[in-house]
């Protein structure tokens, strides 16, 4: 798909450090404006800055990031290119502490007899919302497995080949290893 082949920036952790990461798979260079901004859970922000790169063609690019990032906080990246907006959220110490959101709210408004629109939001921090079918392999979904940020809201829209009722959908969100996923 499209969106497999583009410029993407990211964070991660690596000898204590939390860094930006940016790769590209396009043919040609790509210039990124980018607002990085470490919230805790309930959204607050603790620090933000933006700056602008370049990122070359099949090149990464990663720069540390000068502020500490919290226990239990994750950092916002929001990046801009080509006229369009993209975000990713990441947080160093995901694997080290509980869940973030421990549900999120859903509703499903059955458009089609094959198709429905998902509407989720959570008042936390959630990681890796992912909606769920039954037999999930025969179904599309227009976005699956993302995050979202307190008081944020998505809607989703899932299809598939036959009728089905939206009402069998279950959405789960990431908890640590060893803590089971929690299904709202």
């Amino acid at each position: 798909t499209e969106a497999s082949f583009q410029a993407r920036l990211h964070g991660y952790r690596e000898d204590g450090k939390t860094y930006l990461f940016g790769a590209n798979d396009t043919a040609r260079a790509c210039q990124c404006r980018y607002t990085a901004a470490c919230k805790q859970t309930d959204g607050t922000v603790v620090w933000s800055e933006e700056g602008q790169v370049t990122l070359p063609v099949d090149r990464a690019w990663s720069k540390p990031l000068d502020r500490a990032v919290p226990e239990g906080a994750y950092i916002s990246v929001v990046y801009c290119y080509d006229g369009r907006a993209e975000k990713t959220l990441y947080s160093p110490c995901m694997w080290r502490q509980g869940c973030f959101a421990e549900s999120v709210a859903f509703t499903v408004k059955q458009t089609q007899e094959n198709a429905c629109v998902v509407s989720v939001c959570s008042d936390r921090f959630a990681k890796a919302v992912r909606l769920q079918m039954p037999d999930n392999y025969r179904f599309t979904y227009s976005d699956n497995y993302f995050d979202l940020e307190a008081g944020e809201a998505k809607q989703v829209t899932v299809t598939a080949p036959f009728a089905f009722d939206g009402g069998d959908l279950s959405v789960s969100v990431f908890c640590r290893a060893g803590a089971p996923d929690r299904k709202s």
